[in-house]
């Protein structure tokens, strides 16, 4: 509960209803129980139907007349649905207030200790579904590095249906996609960083090749993984000297970038970025 804002509790305990948002996020010690009895009032856990169309025009229509909070990890504005809910009261005409809260997404980037400016377009990374594989995410991916940016993917997070993508998982789902596109993995020896637990005491950093990623077992939750595009000098310092990376590992992570890579890029008709 030490993440949650002093403007988010008092908020939250002026509030006469509070909906829990159990599906855009997850948090192993803020659930309805424990913030029920930090704030000293009950808390309703609502689902994504209730969210979304059509559930969130009865959360609308309650505001007209009630104060209601609707509480979520992380920061309420990283996760695209939730401004479904700003819009539909928008359209009713009920004032809203936004508290920001702390982004695991920006943590997530910050604590990888790659330039933040660096950073291309964010991905998720979702479960292929009836052999159907998520290509377009390898293409952002492709796109980004060879741009020369960083990408930060996002795994699949299925709450209702209790699935929760692991990096590892993500790697194999990664690799296998080249395989099928490409008939080789591309990115397999590309340096890959693991991030478990953002911004909680949990929080875990490891770093390595995509294929050892594959091959590891990671546990706190959620997790995300940064694929680095092409590293400036003070980058791999910054990896050498904090998280211990190897020599090898990043020499490897820059020849990977320039052969195996440099051919997609080509083919997509992206020159490969600068620092």
């Amino acid at each position: 509960m030490k993440q949650v804002t002093l403007e988010a509790l008092e908020a939250l305990k002026e509030s006469d209803i509070i909906y829990l948002d159990s599906y855009t996020n997850l948090s192993t010690d803020i659930n309805v129980a424990t913030l029920s009895r930090t704030i000293g009032k009950p808390v309703v856990k609502v689902s994504r139907n209730m969210l979304e169309f059509p559930g969130v025009k009865k959360i609308v229509t309650e505001a007209r007349l009630k104060n209601i909070s609707i509480a979520v990890i992380g920061d309420p504005l990283a996760a695209t649905t939730h401004s479904i809910i700003l819009e539909e009261a928008a359209v009713r005409n009920v004032p809203y207030k936004i508290i920001h809260g702390i982004s695991g997404v920006y943590i997530s980037i910050l604590d990888s200790l790659l330039q933040a400016y660096k950073f291309g377009r964010i991905v998720t990374l979702v479960y292929p579904l009836n052999g159907t594989y998520p290509y377009s995410t390898l293409s952002y991916l492709y796109t980004n590095m060879c741009l020369g940016l960083h990408t930060l993917l996002l795994l699949d997070l299925k709450l209702d249906e209790g699935k929760l993508m692991k990096a590892h998982e993500a790697a194999s789902i990664l690799m296998e996609m080249e395989e099928r596109k490409w008939g080789q993995c591309i990115l397999n020896n590309a340096l890959a960083i693991v991030l478990e637990a953002s911004g909680t005491p949990r929080q875990k950093i490891t770093i390595g090749s995509l294929e050892e990623v594959a091959t590891n077992e990671f546990h706190a939750i959620p997790q995300s993984i940064i694929l680095p595009g092409k590293l400036h000098f003070e980058e791999e310092e910054l990896l050498r000297r904090i998280y211990n990376t190897g020599e090898g590992i990043l020499r490897i992570h820059q020849e990977t970038l320039k052969s195996k890579l440099n051919a997609i890029c080509k083919r997509a008709g992206i020159s490969q970025g600068d620092d």
